[in-house]
């Protein structure tokens, strides 16, 4: 819900200098300026989705992580890219791996379970993918800097449906997609 009131005060204080500066006095700033209460608008920004943080290929050893969209990029300003400032703010939450590294590593790019590379908040959201429809949450992999995505053992029979944003199925458009199984742990 926003907050009314606070709007039109920062409003007022961002004015503040020019009427000074022309001579009005705060209370006199008051009086030429109405707070008008805006209506009760929903927060958009509300929706928190929860998801298993894993190291790159990983499998078991997740940690829950639920966010909301204003925590998936923090504000920093030192990364244009989100997906970037995503995946070196969550490296903060699990021990990333880079063979012969010195720790703590840092990880750059965040992936999907379905090999999805993680650009916005939205790719968070809770997979459709489960038994019977259900939703379940998604996994993500965090990879460090100059390591490639690897696909991660879950269990031997396992199938793992690849997003048709990552391979486009060798039969065109409205094949199937491609479906990645664990046949061995080895």
């Amino acid at each position: 819900m926003r907050r009314s009131g606070l709007k039109p005060l920062l409003v007022l204080f961002a004015h503040r200098r020019l009427f000074v500066a022309a001579g009005f006095s705060v209370a006199k700033l008051l009086d030429t300026f109405s707070v008008v209460k805006q209506p009760d608008v929903p927060d958009t920004d509300t929706s928190r989705f929860t998801f298993l943080l894993f190291d790159n290929g990983a499998s078991s050893g997740g940690v829950n992580v639920t966010l909301t969209p204003l925590e998936f990029r923090p504000d920093d300003g030192e990364h244009d890219d989100p997906g970037s400032a995503f995946a070196i703010d969550m490296s903060r939450r699990i021990s990333v791996s880079k063979y012969k590294a010195p720790k703590p590593v840092i990880a750059t790019k965040a992936f999907r379970e379905d090999g999805e590379q993680i650009t916005s908040f939205e790719q968070l959201r809770p997979s459709t993918d489960g038994v019977d429809g259900n939703t379940q949450p998604r996994r993500v992999y965090l990879v460090a800097d100059g390591l490639e995505f690897v696909w991660p053992f879950i269990s031997v029979g396992y199938n793992q449906t690849i997003s048709l944003k990552v391979v486009q199925p060798a039969a065109g458009e409205g094949a199937p997609a491609v479906v990645l199984e664990s046949m061995s742990e080895r």
